[in-house]
């Protein structure tokens, strides 16, 4: 099983801070996460090195510019419900945070490893970068492929720990329109036209809400409750209410505290 997870608008970051500063700031959170959400420690650590990822048996791994790659270790239930588990940690610690905000895409299939070499090959790792590409908020879900490879009993039990999942609508490009923007534009341009007809496709998606926190909203960032709906780009605005739709309808501790 791989997941594909994909910091979103990167672009706009590149274009709008300095790379030192990406580095030093955007980069050095989402490493952080990482490590917390392969290891399940919330431990402050500084920015952990490429030594502190491998000394762990628990995902593979790689990193490119804006996109992580996580491969389970063994193709078995554990391997599958270690990439369930540590896609959700991540999620959870990057959602809130606008300058490390993912989309996860996983899927189940054959594929070519070599780490030492970092060679990654597979449609598996195709079909889950198209899947998060697709996805129209802060989140993540899973291609028919990986839903298979869910334990029945886990499903049964509606995804106890560690398998944080749920069935949602999640909201999707259809794949004509992907292609366009890709093709003309290049994906996350914020020049790309608004295409704001989604459709909704019922999937298993990662349930990030399913840690402890006190009753909150998503807001459009740490100032602004609302995004400026003149002047930011359609398509983010749109991205921030699916995410923030997500949460409201299945966070079940929101719930419970806003009686």
């Amino acid at each position: 099983m791989v997941a594909v997870c994909d910091i979103l608008g990167f672009k706009t970051i590149l274009k709008s801070k300095k790379l030192k500063e990406i580095v030093e700031d955007n980069y050095a959170y989402l490493r952080k996460a990482l490590y917390s959400s392969i290891y399940q420690d919330f431990t402050l650590r500084p920015t952990p090195t490429l030594a502190d990822f491998q000394a762990q048996n628990r995902v593979g791994f790689a990193w490119f510019s804006d996109t992580i790659l996580l491969y389970s270790l063994e193709d078995n239930s554990d391997g599958y419900g270690n990439i369930v588990e540590t896609s959700m940690w991540l999620l959870m610690q990057t959602i809130l945070v606008e300058k490390a905000r993912l989309r996860v895409g996983i899927s189940y299939g054959d594929v070519y490893i070599d780490a030492q070499n970092q060679i990654y090959l597979g449609n598996a790792i195709a079909e889950a970068d198209e899947l998060q590409k697709r996805q129209e908020w802060g989140g993540g879900a899973l291609t028919k492929k990986a839903e298979i490879k869910i334990p029945a009993d886990i499903k049964a039990a509606n995804f106890p720990a560690p398998w944080y999942l749920v069935q949602y609508e999640v909201p999707l490009k259809p794949l004509k329109e992907l292609l366009q923007v890709e093709l003309k534009y290049g994906n996350e341009n914020p020049q790309a036209p608004d295409f704001s007809v989604i459709i909704r496709e019922p999937m298993l998606a990662i349930d990030w809400t399913r840690f402890w926190h006190p009753y909150l909203d998503i807001h459009w960032s740490k100032t602004h409750r609302e995004p400026d709906y003149d002047k930011e780009p359609k398509g983010h605005i749109l991205k921030w209410k699916n995410t923030r739709e997500f949460h409201k309808k299945v966070c079940l501790s929101c719930k419970k505290n806003s009686i």
